[in-house]
């Protein structure tokens, strides 16, 4: 008996497939005719080979078979052991594009209605705070996953347990323990930093908050107006001379807001800009400005020193001038910035533009929110509801100003010789910008409705026509040769947020459901659009294309078109790819729970989107780190890097996501076929069970590098200067420390058992915990029944793992070597005494947290 076990066993010539259904084979390779057209991963025995290969039609791949899965492999008698080896060939899922033809080539049903979007999913409340959500803002997608639900839930919880325990440990002078997490780091010792920042920035809030005389005003501000209203207005107007900078300065400010930042938000007409700033700043000795704006046209004189103020304060802030600062210098332009910016409101406050609606109001309003939202110090790593809402604000005063006609439709401004053409361009200019805004904040989250896809298309119609011809450039003819080509590329860019709120309509409707055929042909032709209009190829491939200079005829100003047109194509791609990886997120995570029920009927459609969302994260991630690593560099200019830092942030958030998503499964895959081990479950001779395992940990350890490469480029290039990507980045490297030390699963299912034993301890957590995201340890059965359900694990088989390695190989996004984290190189605090200085001299602040605004920290 003992010389049979050591004779060598013949391979079989029947593939795994074949024999495991006991089905007759061809035992044709690489692939059997049975296995292709089923769709099935079609698997040969060999020989004499010590490692298992994954070939594909451009190249191999190669995985080792590994000592660390003799906890989990299957038992003596499997036919896999270290003399033997399995190729496998992957050519139905990680090869294959599931485009419209595909589904019809498979007689694949899409011709369905899904219950996509629950209301539940979108409700938030935390604190102070109620709002309901867009489909698939950053909180949504996390809700509509219970991994990525669980896992968030987690970090939030145990950071505000962990600060608990501390806080505790003050007041009452005892020893810091954290019960819930035992040996295990919180999220709290990775944050210090960002933890002080927070604490820093809440009390400049505090002190910089508007005095409440500049609202609710009952006096108008005209050329004969109250005496109080009157006298506001010139105390705020020396305050502002104090801080303007002088001529010199100005000049250069401008110069760069001309440059570097008006091609990508186009609102002001120049000329228009420049003449009317030259009538109300007048030159003093000492080479600086005083204001006048009291002799006549008070209001609209005050409406040009708001814009010119903003200008100012977004120019400050300008990377291309902070990086050339020393930091007291960077803080100094900050600071005035920031000051910019509050007088601006106050005088936008008096000016009651609610009432008195117009266009320089409007494009104050935007001014305002573009200079908070490429503020470096910004600390959102998402579109955040409060932003959303002015935006939905500002949009609303569009529509009351009539933008989205065209204004040679508005025969009385024609007949006005006091409205020059360059007014008609003007309004104009603030639709285009306007939607800029709302494609980057907006419509990427399926924030829009079938009202704006209406107003988009209403504004690009010459409704004089039968034919109903485009007629977005008509209104540019008698604009600048520089605003021409500007606004040429803004067509396209106008014409691609078109077909993504198409595509955003239809998978998001307010009633009836979504139709997934729809849904698939809207995606279809975004892709096209995408292809012909904006293709990434352009900004990667060949050498760089010739500068081309066009003269503002400002300021000695000169940009170079071409580098506006790669900045675009940047753009579109980053938010095209957001938005599909999005939905392709959002169908996987649907399909999944429905092929746990009905395995039969939807398990194709969930590796289908599945891997087509893991296709656009890499396709991101590629594009992403080919930015931050500089390989762009020479197509786009580095001051243009400003106006696209923030969407590259909240894109890799995004990024961040799907990939944490993946890794939670990934990790309970791993403990549940350890618990299965344990119970004896696994069956004799099931070579396709280890090949399983060797295929988590490899995609697992792909996945990881993969956040570790991202991480470190984006902590590179951007950590030191924007506060949302060092926010982001801490949190991410406390995630990889779990995933390091293998224990992502046991650490985030042991704080939530240890907070439904220890509940009374943490009730105002939980409670609030429960609000923001959804669950709670004592009634959620998405802790109980989901996280280890065999039937959601059993969707990530080998058929699909093998897809996704494949998509992993081709990527190439590990050519970096990783540095796993420990207890050794992670900052935590054993003396405990810088985190505790800080939360001691602000406990006030931090219980406050814990006690009403839950939700603030960490900026999850």
């Amino acid at each position: 008996m003992q010389e049979k076990r050591q004779r060598k066993q013949r391979p079989s010539y029947v593939c795994l497939e074949c024999r495991s259904r006991k089905l007759k084979c061809d035992k044709a390779r690489p692939y059997c005719n049975r296995c292709k057209k089923d769709g099935k991963v079609c698997a040969y025995e060999s020989e004499n080979a010590s490692q298992i290969t994954i070939p594909d039609d451009s190249s191999n791949h190669t995985l080792k078979l590994s000592t660390s899965f003799t906890d989990i492999s299957t038992d003596g008698n499997s036919n896999i052991d270290s003399g033997s080896t399995l190729t496998f060939h992957s050519h139905n899922l990680g090869n294959t594009v599931f485009d419209l033809e595909y589904f019809k080539h498979k007689n694949i049903t899409i011709d369905i209605r899904l219950d996509l979007l629950k209301p539940r999913d979108t409700y938030v409340t935390y604190g102070s705070t109620t709002y309901y959500d867009m489909p698939l803002s950053c909180h949504s997608m996390i809700q509509h996953d219970p991994y990525k639900r669980v896992l968030c839930a987690f970090l939030h919880g145990s950071t505000m347990a962990d600060l608990q325990y501390r806080l505790n440990g003050i007041s009452n002078d005892t020893v810091y323990s954290n019960e819930l997490l035992g040996n295990q780091l919180s999220p709290l010792s990775f944050i210090e930093t960002v933890i002080a920042k927070w604490v820093e920035k809440s009390n400049n809030y505090v002190t910089n908050q508007l005095p409440l005389d500049y609202f609710n005003t009952l006096y108008t501000i005209e050329d004969t107006m109250h005496p109080n209203l009157l006298s506001s207005i010139k105390t705020l107007l020396r305050e502002v001379e104090l801080i303007l900078v002088d001529k010199q300065q100005i000049n250069l400010l401008l110069k760069n807001f001309y440059e570097n930042i008006y091609p990508f938000f186009p609102l002001i007409d120049i000329p228009s800009f420049e003449r009317k700033i030259s009538e109300i700043l007048v030159e003093i000795p000492g080479n600086r400005y005083e204001i006048k704006v009291f002799n006549s046209n008070i209001r609209p004189k005050l409406e040009t020193l708001v814009i010119f103020l903003l200008i100012l304060s977004i120019s400050l802030r300008s990377d291309s001038l902070l990086t050339k600062k020393s930091d007291d210098t960077k803080n100094n332009s900050s600071e005035t910035a920031k000051q910019f910016v509050i007088f601006s409101q106050k005088l936008l406050s008096l000016l009651n533009g609610f009432k008195f609606t117009n266009e320089n109001i409007l494009c104050c309003m935007l001014l305002i929110f573009i200079s908070e939202y490429l503020d470096p110090e910004n600390g959102a790593t998402h579109s955040m509801h409060n932003d959303i809402l002015t935006l939905k604000c500002v949009t609303e005063l569009a529509n009351t100003l009539g933008l989205f006609q065209d204004p040679s439709y508005f025969t009385r401004f024609q007949n006005n010789p006091a409205f020059e053409e360059s007014f008609f361009i003007f309004r104009r200019r603030l639709w285009i910008s306007l939607q800029s805004l709302r494609l980057l904040i907006i419509t990427q989250d399926a924030g829009s409705t079938c009202r704006d896809y209406e107003q988009l298309k209403c504004f690009m119609l010459d409704h004089r026509d039968d034919y109903l011809s485009k007629n977005f450039m008509k209104g540019f003819r008698h604009a600048s040769d520089f605003d021409r080509r500007l606004f040429n590329v803004q067509k396209n860019k106008y014409e691609f947020h078109i077909n993504l709120v198409r595509l955003m309509n239809s998978l998001a409707p307010i009633n009836n459901g979504t139709s997934l055929a729809d849904v698939l042909e809207n995606i279809e032709r975004l892709n096209d659009f995408m292809s012909q209009k904006f293709p990434y190829s352009d900004l990667v491939n060949g050498h760089a294309s010739e500068k081309e200079y066009v003269d503002m005829h400002f300021r000695g100003a000169k940009v170079d078109i071409n580098s506006v047109e790669f900045v675009e194509n940047l753009t579109v791609n980053l938010i095209g790819l957001s938005s599909l990886m999005s939905t392709y997120s959002l169908l996987a995570a649907h399909f999944e729970m429905k092929s746990a029920k009905d395995w039969g009927s939807y398990k194709e459609l969930y590796d289908m989107f599945s891997i087509e969302c893991i296709r656009k994260y890499l396709q991101l991630a590629r594009i992403i780190l080919d930015y931050l690593n500089g390989k762009l560099a020479s197509r786009i200019k580095e001051e243009f890097e400003y106006s696209l830092n923030k969407l590259v942030i909240f894109t890799m958030v995004k990024i961040w996501l799907i990939q944490m998503g993946f890794c939670m499964r990934l990790s309970f895959k791993s403990e549940f076929r350890k618990l299965q081990q344990q119970n004896k479950r696994l069956t004799s001779n099931n070579d396709e069970k280890k090949v399983s395992d060797l295929l988590v940990t490899s995609v697992m350890d792909n996945l990881r590098n993969q956040i570790e490469l991202l991480t470190n480029s984006a902590s590179d290039k951007l950590g030191s200067t924007y506060f949302s990507c060092q926010q982001a980045v801490l949190m991410l490297r406390y995630l990889l420390y779990m995933i390091d030390n293998n224990v992502l699963s046991s650490t985030v299912t042991g704080f939530w058992n240890g907070a439904t034993v220890k509940s009374q301890s943490f009730d105002r957590i939980i409670d609030k915990i429960g609000m923001k995201w959804g669950i709670t340890p004592r009634y959620d059965d998405i802790i109980n029944d989901y996280l280890m359900n065999s039937d959601v694990l059993q969707s990530l088989d080998m058929a699909l793992l093998e897809g996704v390695e494949y998509l992993f190989g081709n990527a190439k996004l590990n050519q970096r070597e990783a540095t796993p984290f420990s207890n050794k190189n992670v900052f935590s605090f054993n003396d405990q005494d810088m985190l505790n200085a800080l939360l001691e001299s602000n406990f006030d602040l931090f219980a406050n947290i814990i006690d009403d605004s839950l939700g603030e920290l960490p900026n999850l």
